[in-house]
């Protein structure tokens, strides 16, 4: 109770103080910009990647069907391109909402792990050819994720 009493006043006086000096919260948009693009960008390629899937007779049901094994446990298709899907489209922007310390470091952690499941789902040689190179450019953008300081 006290640690929630004290934790609501630090936050009125940060509100008061911003007030009184004129600022606004910064959204993420506003605060990093590039890693908003960056994750908009990630979930129009996933929503290709799930389409192009699709179209090759690769519904719900097919995904979960082929199954990769990372670091000796089995992963299903369907489950590594969920998740990515989850993290960016509810964690990613959560984090960089965040005002907690290593807020972005965890981010970039998540994103390791999601660009590693699927750089591996894309070496498998089973995949239609088109799905596999669409894995393969979601891979590669998440292996690109921007600086969070960068314009």
């Amino acid at each position: 109770m006290m640690k929630t009493l004290k934790r609501y006043t630090r936050a009125f006086v940060k509100a008061v103080k911003m007030t009184l000096e004129g600022k606004a919260i910064q959204t993420p948009e506003t605060h990093y910009p590039n890693l908003t693009k960056w994750v908009q960008e990630g979930l129009q390629r996933l929503e290709t990647t799930l389409q192009i899937a699709d179209s090759q007779n690769m519904d719900e049901a097919a995904r979960k069907q082929v199954i990769v094994k990372i670091d000796r446990r089995d992963m299903s298709m369907d489950v590594i391109l969920r998740a990515v899907q989850h993290n960016l489209s509810l964690e990613y922007p959560m984090l960089m909402q965040a005002t907690v310390e290593h807020n972005l470091t965890a981010l970039y952690a998540l994103n390791l792990n999601d660009q590693y499941r699927v750089s591996q789902l894309a070496k498998n040689d089973r995949l239609a050819p088109q799905v596999q190179a669409a894995i393969a450019q979601l891979a590669a953008h998440l292996q690109n994720i921007p600086s969070s300081n960068a314009p």
